[in-house]
């Protein structure tokens, strides 16, 4: 029995050993061994990865008897072995909420940067400060934000680390450049702000963020920057419709970022988790293989981007509206000549990332002292608009303005469109085009989406001047008495162009 108890001693000897030189922490949620290498805690360690360490100090281990005489060498067992694997677990046990715990703290790769700073001894010349002790005496500090790993007293448990050294004197004029061509010089700042918001460890200003526009409007370009600077372990990318699955979410668990960048267009019908995701400080999911649900804090924030905004349910209400911020990105670089197929998956230098980091913090210290993002992107109706405008750019002006579905109905092609957009601008979304109308009436109802030339046998060469119409559509009654100012007398000169084109277009009949 003193044998046995001896050797219980040793093996949990040999475990403290492992423990301090791997500086080891267990997740009791998942059981799964952590080391602490670099600055971060490395997670989804095998037991088998400390056996050579406990290998190694086993063959280090001497036993004496209980009167401290007849030395032997230490027989390493596999069931001593799993003992000590047994004692690094239990000696270790945590919760999944000890790490990241500090919100106010960024790990970074050279160190942990401080948003509220902390305190140092300093000369009287050189301080920030002082505090006096109960004789009296002032003890002078200054307060510095940044502390390197290997100056740490301990280990800061944490399972996110931004791949980026923070440099002071760091700058990212490129990005910036980038930034300003896509986005506009104003709106940059905004960017800043969303992707410094990314970097905190909470989700308190409760804000997802969609970038949507056409391709080859620099969205794309945008991701590449973010993953590039925050790093592909710190970003998951579960689709917007998945998330109410519970071993989809559980994949943003330990991420600053969701992204997912091609949305379908698929309808979004479920929005608890995607609620969760953006404003709860905890979160629920599933892992396969560990019984029950785990629960986490969350510290994910969403980002996605689309051609096209996916359809959205009926009974969604304003508070889905709420959590979104809309990033219209309108710039056709293509169109302009100015498009770089390499930018998209350009690689920035390590100093263009640090200056990119001293940005992010100045911008998320901004957010923070304002306590919210700006106006702009605080406007539910302005996202609505948006979003409704972008699923079908004609359906709430027809909806509202218009009647379809009789033969007899029809409007003229210019001042349709010419009303839509003067509606758009109303509700603050951008202008369509020629195209983008007729494709978006022939969503509501083929019929309507097919232009007809106005020729002789419409008889409707003075009623639409401008050689196109639309059937089985037409202004309401109150929309058009109250809005349209239409001259009875018809144009000269267009009636004259059309007569011109008919004449010409006969002419050239009767030659073939």
């Amino acid at each position: 029995m003193e044998n046995n108890k001896i050797e219980d001693q040793t093996e949990r000897t040999i475990a403290k050993s492992v423990i301090e030189e791997l500086k080891i922490a267990t997740p009791s949620e998942l059981d799964i061994i952590t080391i602490y290498k670099d600055g971060i805690s490395i997670l989804d360690i095998k037991d088998t990865f400390v056996k050579p360490y406990i290998k190694k100090y086993a063959n280090e281990t001497i036993l004496l008897d209980a009167k401290g005489k007849n030395p032997k060498k230490y027989r390493l067992s596999i069931s001593r072995q799993n003992m000590i694997i047994d004692f690094i677990k239990s000696l270790t046990y945590c919760s999944l909420k000890d790490f990241d715990s500090n919100d106010r703290i960024i790990n970074v790769e050279n160190g942990l940067y401080f948003l509220d700073g902390y305190k140092v001894v300093a000369k009287k010349e050189e301080s920030d400060g002082f505090r006096e002790t109960n004789d009296g005496e002032r003890i002078y500090y200054k307060i510095k934000h940044f502390k390197q790993h290997k100056n740490l007293k301990k280990p800061y448990k944490s399972f996110i680390q931004i791949p980026v050294n923070y440099d002071p004197g760091a700058e990212n004029l490129e990005i910036d450049q980038i930034l300003v061509d896509i986005v506009g010089f104003e709106d940059v700042k905004l960017i800043y702000e969303m992707m410094g918001y990314f970097l905190a460890s909470y989700v308190k200003f409760s804000k997802a963020f969609m970038l949507y526009g056409e391709t080859g409007t620099g969205k794309t370009t945008i991701i590449n920057i973010i993953r590039q600077f925050f790093g592909k372990q710190n970003i998951s990318g579960v689709e917007l419709q998945k998330l109410d699955d519970p071993f989809q979410i559980e994949k943003t668990r330990n991420k600053l970022i969701n992204i997912f960048d091609d949305l379908s267009s698929k309808p979004i019908k479920f929005v608890g988790n995607f609620k969760g995701l953006v404003t709860n400080s905890s979160m629920r999911g599933s892992i396969k293989h560990v019984q029950g649900e785990i629960e986490w804090d969350n510290r994910c924030k969403g980002l996605f981007a689309c051609n096209t905004l996916p359809t959205i349910k009926d009974y969604l209400t304003n508070a889905f509206y709420k959590r979104w911020v809309l990033i219209p990105c309108y710039e056709d670089f293509k169109e302009k000549g100015k498009e770089d197929t390499n930018i998209r998956d350009k690689k920035y230098s390590e100093g263009e990332k640090s200056g990119l980091l001293n940005k992010l913090l100045q911008a998320l210290k901004r957010l923070e002292e304002r306590k919210n993002f700006p106006e702009v992107w605080q406007d539910i109706e302005f996202v609505k608009n948006h979003w409704n405008m972008d699923i079908n750019p004609v359906k709430l002006f027809v909806d509202d303005n218009c009647k379809i579905g009789e033969e007899i109905y029809e409007v003229d092609y210019d001042l349709l469109l010419s009303e839509v957009n003067k509606y758009r601008k109303e509700k603050q979304v951008k202008p369509i085009t020629k195209n983008l109308l007729t494709r978006s009436l022939n969503k509501l109802d083929n019929k309507v989406g097919k232009r007809i030339k106005v020729n002789r046998k419409t008889k409707s060469i003075i009623k639409f001047p401008s050689g196109y119409k639309y059937r089985y559509i037409q202004f309401k009654e109150e929309y058009r008495m109250s809005n349209l100012k239409i001259d009875k007398k018809p144009n000269l000169d267009k009636v004259l162009n059309i007569n011109q084109e008919m004449i010409e277009s006969e002419v050239g009949n009767k030659n073939e």
